[in-house]
């Protein structure tokens, strides 16, 4: 995403018939970015959405890992799915494990925990 100011450049410099590597060379970006912009496929301070790498196979596997252990480590998953083909970098997949939801809650307690833990009202 570049800068408001940036983009708006770039549609006046194209509005004034200037050419896409013409645009490219004076602002130094690439040439499928100016024409990204000059062809509303960008638009100017929006972030464009990234790509999923957790295929849904891999999120399935995921789901399924998770339901037969609760505990199961997602560092331990990530080396799972990693030797089954999934291509991207660890915290990646620990973004997109969050994103859709499929990580169990870090800040959940277990039954000991919860019975062990004093009561606030109590201290």
């Amino acid at each position: 995403m570049l800068p408001r100011d940036r983009a708006e450049k770039i549609l006046t410099l194209g509005a004034a018939g200037w050419s896409v590597p013409a645009i490219a060379a004076h602002l130094g970006h690439s040439e499928p970015t100016i024409r990204d912009y000059l062809a509303g496929r960008r638009t100017p301070g929006v972030r464009a959405p990234r790509p999923s790498l957790l295929t849904d196979l891999f999120a399935g596997y995921c789901r399924q890992r998770f339901a037969e252990d609760p505990h199961l480590r997602p560092s331990t998953l990530f080396n799972e799915v990693t030797e089954l083909g999934f291509k991207a970098s660890r915290s990646t997949f620990y973004r997109e494990l969050t994103q859709r939801r499929l990580a169990p809650s870090s800040h959940a307690q277990s039954p000991t925990q919860q019975a062990t833990a004093p009561d606030l009202d109590e201290v």
